[in-house]
């Protein structure tokens, strides 16, 4: 995911842009995409926890999502973690799957923030879930794989999207030569471009499955 969105940043400016002004985004403006996200990531984050103060010692329970829906009897009984952890998954998918198309700076904000809820759900989950699998020394060896595997991500991923940047584009160009309907069939270029490398991106974020049933993993 970061792989894929870091690298293309140049791209999205003007796709984000005014199409008609022939006017990009600014860098700052496209930046602020990630803020909104790692917003996100700390709601979906903070949402695993759930904290029992009359207890003497802080006790962490996992659950699914935002914490204060455990309390209510009806998530109780028709939602579980899996069930909502899958469905969050599936929107931060469609998030990378549809920034291409995005040609708003709010919209894309908005839809960041809520991709980033779950993303900030499956980075915690993930590791919760290979806790509970495994313990001792094979735990130490999961934990170390999951690592590897988004390092491998990060490293992939520009490499998948690379073919398909075309960077900045002559700004006297587009100010004195190129016209308007010139500007928006390159920007529509770049859009094209994009969409491949992010809905592969979208396909491996929305894949993941869970198979740990439904137990619970308590710090003392």
């Amino acid at each position: 995911m970061t792989g894929v969105t870091s690298p293309t940043m140049v791209d999205i400016r003007y796709l984000l842009g005014n199409t008609e002004q022939k006017t990009p985004a600014s860098m700052g403006e496209v930046s602020m995409l990630q803020t909104f996200l790692l917003i996100g990531c700390c709601v979906g984050g903070f949402g695993m926890l759930r904290v029992k103060p009359k207890s003497q010692l802080l006790k962490i329970k996992t659950i699914f999502a935002v914490s204060f829906l455990y309390d209510w009897s009806v998530s109780r009984r028709f939602l579980n973690r899996q069930l909502l952890t899958g469905v969050l998954s599936l929107i931060t998918a469609a998030y990378f799957a549809l920034l291409p198309q995005i040609n708003s700076l709010p919209v894309a904000y908005g839809l960041a923030a809520i991709g980033g809820v779950g993303l900030g759900n499956q980075v915690a989950i993930a590791v919760t879930w290979i806790i509970e699998m495994w313990s001792g020394r094979v735990l130490a060896a999961a934990l170390q794989a999951l690592q590897l595997a988004y390092g491998l991500g990060t490293i992939v991923g520009p490499l998948i999207v690379r073919p398909h940047l075309f960077g900045y584009m002559n700004a006297t160009e587009v100010a004195e030569v190129m016209s308007v309907q010139e500007y928006s069939q390159k920007v529509a270029q770049r859009r094209a471009s994009l969409t491949g490398p992010f809905i592969i991106s979208a396909c491996f974020v929305g894949t993941g499955k869970d198979k740990n049933g439904k137990k619970s993993f308590h710090l003392p």
